[in-house]
């Protein structure tokens, strides 16, 4: 993009933490609507540059493209390339809606105990570009197996494995296109994982990491409606784009499958309040369990008919 420094305005000084991993947001404030801007960012003397355009005025009409996709699994060894992320650059989209399993923890769902730095590697992995090493580093089968679940891998052997990939036309994306998601089971901890024990009915212990490292990566807006009340927390939120209201729901985070429960009740009257309210033309629900599909399905709505026929 070439931006000159006299060019440049600076907008924000920030200091990332390991307690983060690194990640941190920016306020933009004074932006103009339907406008594109340009941006670079200055680490350590080494400068990135790109762009974005900004939302149209709420309730604004006007023609809008939007990108859909999910099960975007980033094991190199199997998908070392990701062309469609380039296939939807191309095609200018407004906005990209993630639905799910953007990431597979399924390799690390050590039971009860994750290991949290190789949660947050496979987000690096998917978004990062290609580095700069000159030799790729490999594990041997005893570090990891892919058909071998017993076998994963820490956070050092992936950090020195898949830092050797990159993942350009994803990162392309997500440098150049607003982009909101949610979460599937995959991206929540592993296969057709629910947040909650079937002999006691109590809460897994590693949602609240899965949560955190969820908020770390994606530019959503806050998600939920409580950030300590448990009964109201989630990545369940509402965003606009003009005369669009786009509604994401979170399907895990309170998901109980001996229960039926898919959305838990804070957010299904949320959900019902939020939809009953909106005045915009279009409403997009955004779900990442399907909607059809047979009831003896514990991964499709119909299985959840209470919670599916109230919303």
């Amino acid at each position: 993009m070439g931006l000159a420094v006299d060019q440049l305005q600076t907008v924000a000084y920030r200091y990332p933490s390991t307690d983060n991993d690194h990640t941190f947001e920016v306020d933009l404030s004074g932006l103009s609507p339907s406008t594109t801007y340009q941006y670079a960012i200055d680490v350590d003397g080494q400068m990135t540059n790109g762009q974005f355009k900004t939302a149209p005025l709420s309730g604004a009409s006007g023609s809008y493209k939007f990108a859909v996709g999910s099960c975007a699994k980033t094991v190199p060894s199997r998908h070392p390339e990701q062309p469609i992320f380039g296939a939807i650059v191309e095609s200018q989209p407004d906005m990209m809606f993630m639905l799910g399993d953007n990431v597979y923890f399924d390799s690390l769902s050590n039971g009860d105990a994750p290991d949290i730095g190789a949660m947050r590697s496979y987000y690096r992995d998917a978004i990062q570009r290609t580095t700069s090493w000159g030799a790729q580093h490999y594990p041997t089968r005893d570090v990891y197996d892919p058909q071998n679940p017993a076998i994963r891998p820490s956070t050092l052997s992936r950090a020195r494995w898949w830092g050797s990939f990159g993942r350009d036309q994803r990162a392309d994306l997500f440098a150049s296109t607003p982009t909101i998601a949610i979460w599937d089971d995959h991206d929540f901890y592993s296969n057709n994982s629910d947040a909650f024990y079937d002999d006691d009915g109590s809460r897994k212990p590693w949602t609240f990491d899965s949560i955190k490292i969820f908020n770390e990566y994606w530019p959503n807006p806050d998600g939920g409606q409580s950030s300590t009340e448990v009964s109201q927390m989630g990545i369940y939120f509402k965003q606009s784009w003009g005369d669009v209201d786009i509604f994401g729901l979170d399907t895990r985070f309170h998901r109980n499958d001996s229960r039926e429960q898919m959305l838990g009740r804070a957010q299904m009257d949320w959900i019902k309040r939020e939809l009953s309210a909106s005045e915009a033309t279009f409403k997009f629900v955004l779900s990442g369990s399907i909607f059809a599909g047979d009831t003896d399905d514990h991964e499709k709505w119909p299985h959840f008919e209470a919670d599916r026929n109230e919303l």
